[in-house]
């Protein structure tokens, strides 16, 4: 907002060169945080978005930007010559639609751990929706045990986690256990020791098939599918990473053709990491915004995912669905895991998917196929199928019985991260992660333009915790 130096905002002192504002200066005043700027002084720092002023602080340091092709395709839709897949929905009087459109990214919000937790507990229909929620966590051996603590001061079941740069092969799967959860990992690439792996976990209520012909491992793109079979709806789930060395051209032409194959009708949700900033008008970004819009999808993360400090807020990790309708609701998470954000998405399925209650690890028959145990399974096959089966019936029963007597575990395997053994996540810990989330947004909040690295104390008091807390 412009004015004179006459108005009733406070307009002593230009919060940008600290020079005196003088009777008839024209000002500007920051829509987020009200401080008072000359106006040739706002014209040097600071950002214009949607017809309103937010000086350099706010623009660094709040999420003030939201991506939302389809809040412009409503205000202007004859000038958007540069995207002509939104005009084609407008001249088809899809108005309906692209309001739909327009208000799952306008009501994608940023929660904290208790907030996103208030908000699933407080409606029935969550417990009923299939959620789900992506984090590249940078490495599964330096921040695993920090996302599992930060899910469990959540107290809700997601159906789908998914993960990229889990830096780890699918035979280390083992060592990171969740749960109640079956796992899915992908190959890393050759060569690379970070910023590989991708990796699903579904909720063992659930049951799966992976997509194989989905699957890819390249240079310009990592992704796993699976066919989820629900009780009554099939969900397509996948989990893409881009590498940011890869070829742009080349990850459009992949992903292109996995959102063509699959069917219009499918309920679907890919979780990832693209690596495309959909909060900058770019060559890339249009380009990715017209292969997944084009093919019958829509992102539902529309806020900054990724932020380093002193750099710009990026929006990179996305949730992309192709039943909009269906969304109940859609977020980022304030984690502090790595430098990338949770996000979530809740889908209400037309027929329900039920997270049922988990059972207890004792009641299921465990078996260990050590290299023991297999050559005995082998003298005892070799033994009892001396003589030929007469039916197909008596061999299966002697090949199943042999397996049991010599393979399976009268208890129970324990591992470190057993919550059988060692229940490490505690209503104290959780209570330490919440303070360390506070004593960093105390930190963050003292960071300006005259000071980028805040105020020392605050900032040594939040190191020191986050130490504390390994």
């Amino acid at each position: 907002m412009i004015g004179n130096a006459d108005s009733k905002i406070d307009k002593k002192i230009c919060y940008n060169c600290s020079g005196v504002i003088h009777l008839l200066n024209s000002i500007t005043h920051c829509s987020n945080c009200q401080h008072c700027f000359h106006k040739i002084c706002s014209k040097k720092s600071g950002t214009t978005y949607r017809s309103k002023y937010y000086c350099y602080n706010c623009s660094m340091n709040t999420d003030i930007r939201k991506y939302n092709p389809f809040y412009e395709a409503l205000q202007v839709s004859k000038d958007d010559e540069d995207k002509p897949y939104l005009q084609n929905q407008v001249s088809h009087d899809a108005n309906k639609e692209i309001l739909l459109l327009s208000s799952i990214l306008e009501n994608c919000r940023i929660d904290s751990t208790q907030s996103l937790k208030n908000t699933l507990i407080s409606n029935d229909k969550y417990a009923q929706s299939l959620s789900c929620i992506f984090q590249n966590i940078d490495g599964m051996a330096s921040n695993f045990d920090n996302f599992i603590a930060t899910l469990h001061s959540i107290t809700h079941d997601f159906s789908i986690i998914g993960l990229a740069e889990t830096n780890i092969d699918p035979l280390t799967k083992e060592t990171f256990k969740i749960p109640h959860y079956s796992s899915v990992f992908q190959n890393k690439k050759d060569g690379k020791r970070k910023g590989t792996g991708v990796g699903m976990y579904i909720h063992q209520s659930l049951t799966y098939t992976i997509k194989q012909e989905l699957t890819m491992l390249n240079d310009d793109i990592e992704t796993i599918f699976v066919d989820i079979n629900t009780q009554d709806t099939p969900v397509l789930a996948g989990i893409i990473y881009r590498p940011p060395s890869g070829d742009m051209n080349r990850f459009l032409e992949s992903i292109g053709h996995i959102l063509s194959s699959i069917q219009s009708t499918q309920n679907s949700i890919l979780l990832g990491d693209f690596n495309v900033n959909m909060l900058t008008a770019n060559k890339h970004s249009s380009s990715f915004e017209e292969t997944i819009i084009c093919n019958g999808f829509i992102p539902t993360i529309s806020v900054s995912t990724h932020h380093k400090p002193n750099c710009q807020r990026t929006c990179i990790d996305n949730i992309l669905i192709n039943q909009p309708h269906k969304v109940a609701c859609n977020g980022v998470l304030e984690s502090h895991i790595s430098h990338h954000k949770s996000i979530y998405t809740c889908l209400n399925l037309t027929k329900s998917v039920t997270i049922t209650p988990s059972t207890n690890s004792k009641d299921k028959t465990l078996f260990d196929y050590s290299i023991e145990n297999l050559n005995k399974l082998n003298v005892l096959l070799s033994t009892r199928l001396s003589k030929p089966c007469h039916t197909f019936s008596e061999f299966t029963e002697i090949f199943k019985d042999s397996i049991i007597e010599t393979c399976k575990l009268k208890s129970p395997k324990l591992s470190k991260r057993n919550k059988i053994r060692n229940p490490w996540i505690t209503i104290g810990l959780s209570n330490a992660i919440a303070k360390r989330d506070r004593l960093y947004k105390l930190w963050k909040r003292s960071r300006t333009k005259r000071c980028v690295t805040g105020d020392p104390r605050l900032h040594e008091q939040y190191r020191k915790y986050r130490n504390m807390l390994g």
